[in-house]
């Protein structure tokens, strides 16, 4: 906030060229300067009425207006007129940087005569924060505190990730493998179905080839039960009839 101070104790001289100075010529945004113009009843020389006439002061901070319009205090019965002013620079961006800025200045009388201007330099050598700085330095504390929150879950998250991105490649090798193992064992299993299929189907000829045999030795056997029957029979018969065969008697 800009403050104005008038000095209205100012001792009583003739006209000299207007001049424009401040004090001091460099500070920060909170150092008080005054401004001081002196001179300017030169522009009412040969004027019958001078001490009533009203001066204005615009002036400017680079591109920014800080006064407008404020009237000089020499009016009345005394031949002089100027501006005791103290001011300060805006507490924002850009107008507070460091470096160089420019202070304008334009006077007018009677509110719309124009008479003339100064340019002046203030240096402000020391960055201090301004309101806006400190709103955005205590947002960006915040944002930062939520960042590094985030950034910490996000750490532990990547962790997890890579945990768990180890354990399924570790899963994964260990699918290749088991896969590799089923396609052997399954190559193997249809091997030995192909062999089992194959033993199958000469145990089935053998089976058939093995009954067709045992139906063979079945019929043999009886065969040979009815020519065993039939021999001991016939050995029966022949035994009878030499037993009883008639003696022959000799004379």
């Amino acid at each position: 906030m800009t403050t104005l101070l008038l000095t209205l104790n100012v001792a009583e001289t003739s006209a000299v060229e207007p001049t424009a100075k401040i004090v001091p010529t460099e500070g920060t945004v909170y150092t008080d300067i005054f401004l001081q113009i002196r001179g300017l009843e030169k522009f009412l020389e040969g004027d019958n009425w001078p001490g009533y006439r009203d001066m204005e002061l615009y002036l400017y901070w680079d591109d920014k207006p800080l006064i407008l319009g404020l009237s000089d205090p020499g009016s009345g019965d005394k031949n002089m007129h100027y501006f005791d002013v103290h001011l300060s620079a805006p507490n924002e961006h850009p107008y507070s940087d460091l470096g160089n800025h420019t202070i304008y200045i334009e006077i007018y009388q009677d509110w719309a005569k124009y008479l003339c201007n100064f340019t002046l330099t203030f240096e402000i050598i020391e960055l201090l924060p301004c309101n806006e700085y400190l709103a955005l330095n205590s947002t960006y504390s915040v944002l930062l505190a939520n960042y590094s929150s985030l950034n910490a879950s996000n750490n532990a998250l990547q962790t997890q990730y890579n945990d768990i991105n180890n354990t399924y490649h570790e899963l994964l090798a260990d699918y290749y493998m088991k896969l590799a193992n089923y396609s052997s064992l399954s190559t193997s299993y249809d091997s030995l179905s192909t062999s089992y299929d194959s033993l199958q189907s000469n145990n089935d000829k053998l089976t058939t080839s093995h009954n067709a045999i045992i139906g063979e030795l079945g019929s043999t056997r009886n065969l040979g039960y009815v020519f065993m029957a039939t021999t001991m029979f016939l050995l029966a018969t022949a035994v009878y009839f030499a037993v009883r065969k008639p003696k022959i008697t000799t004379t």
